[in-house]
């Protein structure tokens, strides 16, 4: 029996996701388990699975374009539906009402650049979370209001007329054939799609479009001649007639993670009240260790592992610490659940080390190892991404030797990790003489939410975690 597929709440309070690519084409057969489409989400790229056998008997989505929560996104059924009336399906499934079924037919005819069909811009473009799919010019799959300026919305009034269409002031605009995206692009850059020649299907204009008209622009303003001068200002040799400080530049979008990880940094470092601790940790004994260990083990063991796994068992002997504020109470966790800041081509990630309590150190580093590679992939799963009370983010490798981290809420703390140094250090024996000495030390700040943690209990921790760095054995134990 026909059904529609509808856009998952893959993440919880999820209210829209992007289709990233279609895995399959209108008329095509998949089996339970097959992906049928990638779902970009603020954090991760999900695979999207089919629950069951079945066909695609249309796509009622375009790649590239956010979709509703719950909104429909493809008309499924069983396979003895190939060739089935989709039109008179819509209609049955409440997508489209007999007027709109020619309109909605029309889909099958425009296939966009990525591959995806999509409906025609002048008749179906706003699919809402009801799964209605209703004329007008909203953004698809958004359920947003038409743009203010009609032009960048995709309208155009004739020469003569104004926008609004009315008898009064002359006839009815006429409409310019572009994709959803592209008219969203257009509307944020402020061009003007009247303006524009589309290269889709039927002279549609589509995301390439835009980005040339763009490039265009950019090209245009720096190949300019300066302004003349003012009478009152003309140039001289130190003072050209140029305004200091402009020239070329390049807009590049932002992805859906790095709008993601900003909203969450301000708010966190808005909302949160962050406080600071910082400690020097001498780490000869822990490299010496590394060395021994990868002497043995088949998993190159690095510092950083060593150092979340230290942080570890500072949670274990200071399990106060392993807490979240929530607005009704301190929340507090049984497993020690941290996360790792991983840099990747898009944005920061910080996937989560479930329960690592109970993972050896090879067991951990290959976990982290796991996540930088699919990190770099966008194959991260949303789960991986949820959750942890702590987080260990290092920029040692880099060269920076000491910096304060921004919380990853709703954890209640992060810790930064510098470069290792050799530093003078004192060393003091047991009969209380005192000697110089050249030690590896390694710079190391604690960021901390002081609704759920306090100073003094941060301190402990912070103990516990310097005494595991320097005598490293009990990482082992």
């Amino acid at each position: 029996m026909a059904t529609l597929l509808r856009m998952p709440e893959i993440a919880a309070a999820m209210t829209e996701a992007v289709i990233q690519e279609w895995k399959v084409a209108e008329n095509a057969t998949f089996t339970a388990g097959d992906t049928l489409a990638e779902i970009e989400t603020d954090k991760a790229v999900i695979d999207f699975e089919a629950d069951t056998d079945g066909i695609v008997l249309r796509l009622l989505a375009e790649a590239g374009v956010t979709i509703d929560v719950g909104a429909p996104i493809a008309v499924i059924g069983d396979t003895d539906e190939a060739g089935a009336d989709v039109d008179a399906l819509l209609v049955s499934l409440g997508v489209t009402d007999s007027t709109t079924t020619a309109a909605a037919g029309a889909f099958a005819q425009a296939p966009d650049q990525a591959g995806a069909v999509v409906p025609p811009d002048d008749t179906v473009v706003s699919v809402g979370a009801q799964g209605r799919i209703a004329p007008g010019p909203a953004v698809a799959g958004s359920g947003r209001a038409p743009a203010e300026n009609p032009a960048a919305a995709g309208w155009a009034a004739p020469a003569g007329g104004n926008a609004a269409g009315s008898e009064a002031n002359g006839p009815a605009p006429h409409r310019i054939f572009a994709s959803p995206l592209a008219r969203k692009m257009a509307r944020e850059s402020g061009l003007d799609l009247s303006t524009l020649t589309g290269t889709g299907p039927g002279g549609r204009i589509v995301r390439s479009d835009i980005d040339a008209a763009l490039r265009h622009s950019t090209s245009a303003a720096s190949e300019a001649p300066p302004a003349p001068a003012l009478a009152t200002n003309p140039p001289t040799e130190t003072s050209p007639g140029v305004t200091p400080g402009t020239g070329p530049w390049t807009d590049e979008p932002h992805t859906r993670l790095r709008r993601a990880v900003a909203a969450r940094l301000t708010q966190s470092k808005q909302q949160v009240p962050h406080f600071y601790l910082r400690r020097t940790a001498r780490i000869d004994a822990l490299l010496a260790l590394r060395t021994q260990l990868n002497a043995a083990a088949t998993t190159r063991i690095s510092v950083n592992d060593l150092v979340v796994k230290a942080a570890v068992l500072a949670h274990r002997r200071v399990p106060a610490m392993n807490v979240i504020w929530t607005d009704d109470a301190l929340r507090r966790y049984d497993d020690i659940d941290v996360s790792v800041a991983i840099a990747g081509d898009k944005g920061l990630v910080t996937p989560v080390i479930r329960a690592a309590q109970r993972l050896s150190i090879s067991e951990l580093s290959t976990t982290v190892k796991d996540f930088v590679a699919r990190a770099g992939t966008g194959k991260l799963k949303q789960q991986e991404l949820e959750g942890g009370s702590f987080s260990v983010t290092n920029l040692g490798m880099y060269g920076i030797d000491d910096f304060g981290a921004i919380i990853n809420p709703p954890q209640s703390a992060i810790l930064a990790v510098g470069a290792g140094r050799r530093t003078p250090a004192v060393d003091t024996h047991p009969d209380g003489t005192e000697t110089l000495t050249i030690a590896t030390t390694l710079q190391l700040t604690l960021s901390v939410d002081h609704r759920a943690v306090d100073g003094a209990l941060a301190a402990q921790w912070f103990t516990a975690l310097i005494t595991t760095l320097e005598n490293p054995l009990q990482i082992l134990l």
